[in-house]
């Protein structure tokens, strides 16, 4: 975490929880740097001798482009060909950050790391180790390393790779701008389009120097720092920093986390629950307006007011169902009936029929005494 960081606040603690899916990190360079991988370059269109090489490089927070592996190396060569002269005739290459200055024939990348044998690129006949030929270049006609003098100034220039630095969680880093020459600095990290004014969340960070202590993933991001040199002039530096984690992360991009620690950074510092409830009631009360739902309008409204269709077939055969058990029921019940009534009928007939007999039997007897 940052030195002085508003971490203990509770609004850290109430968003630690989240974590960011480091397959979905999106990483961008900086404008005027091409992206290949995760690496990025910067092509420089003018000739110049290694150590100028080396200091444009620098004085953009980068190295002379590195290619350790097969890979890179073929990358590089990409990059060469994307290199313009006015005068290509005189333009025959690339430096890379590869020298033997300080032992012969054992070289040393910018890096501070030496080649490894399991992969070089050497012309055939190369390293010629000839007399004050300590540097190395990739020619642009065969596309094969090089050895020169590091002094050749009409003939090369420069691809910068910029710095990255990759750390293990809980280890301590310290970022540095612009060396002495820096009289004012502001730092800002950004991660997913989003950027964060690290100045603002942490104190005694107008310094040169950035120290992050316990590096956590979430410090993890493009660091860039804008200063005022001594001659007035405003410069920046981009650093991007990869943290190395053992916790396992879930597969989804938490912007939210990004967005708290945006708004975090906007907050004083020190302040109590009430009073950051009190800085924020603006903000919450927009996001509980816009959060507002129209309850007449929700389907289990409308719902309870009106039938609602059903275009299943199960419904439609369940309804079939039900409308065929129902109509089998009254038919049957109705059948019943009918046959109840007519057998009613027959018997009040019968009944009539036998009173009329009876009368006609006793009129019958009256006549004949």
């Amino acid at each position: 975490m940052l030195t002085h960081f508003f971490g203990k606040s509770a609004l850290r603690d109430e968003f630690s929880f989240l974590k960011l899916s480091k397959t979905q990190s999106i990483w961008t360079c900086p404008t005027g740097w091409e992206s290949h991988g995760k690496q990025c370059y910067k092509m420089s269109h003018k000739f110049s001798n290694f150590l100028n090489a080396q200091e444009y490089c620098h004085d953009q927070n980068a190295e002379v482009i590195m290619p350790k592996t097969d890979v890179e190396n073929k990358r590089a060569k990409r990059l060469l060909n994307q290199v313009k002269f006015e005068i290509s005739s005189k333009w025959n290459g690339i430096w890379i950050g590869l020298t033997d200055t300080e032992n012969e024939n054992i070289w040393i990348w910018n890096d501070g790391t030496t080649l490894d044998s399991a992969f070089e690129d050497w012309l055939s006949g190369q390293p010629g180790g000839g007399l004050g030929e300590n540097c190395v270049v990739i020619n642009k006609d065969v596309t094969q390393w090089q050895d020169v003098s590091c002094s050749v100034d009409v003939s090369f220039s420069a691809i910068c790779q910029l710095k990255d630095i990759i750390v293990n969680e809980g280890e301590s880093v310290k970022l540095t701008c612009g060396g002495g020459s820096a009289l004012q600095t502001k730092w800002t990290r950004s991660v997913n389009d989003t950027s964060v004014i690290v100045s603002e969340y942490a104190n005694g960070l107008t310094l040169p120097s950035l120290v992050l202590d316990s590096v956590k993933w979430s410090d993890e991001g493009s660091y860039e720092c804008s200063f005022t040199n001594t001659a007035g002039l405003l410069e920046t530096r981009i650093t991007r920093l990869f943290v190395n984690t053992s916790t396992e992360m879930c597969p989804c991009l938490c912007e939210y986390r990004r967005k708290l620690e945006y708004w975090e950074s906007k907050l004083q510092q020190n302040l109590t629950i009430e009073e950051l409830m009190k800085e924020l009631e603006p903000v919450i009360r927009q996001i509980q307006d816009q959060l507002k739902v129209n309850k007449t309008e929700l389907s289990s409204t409308i719902r309870k007011l009106t039938s609602a269709k059903d275009e299943r077939k199960s419904s439609h055969t369940i309804g079939y169902v039900g409308a065929l058990f129902i109509t089998v029921i009254f038919g049957t019940v109705f059948f019943m009936d009918l046959v109840m009534f007519r057998q009613h009928i027959d018997n009040i007939r019968k009944i009539c029929g036998y009173e009329k007999i009876n009368k006609r039997q006793k009129h019958t007897r009256k006549r004949n005494p």
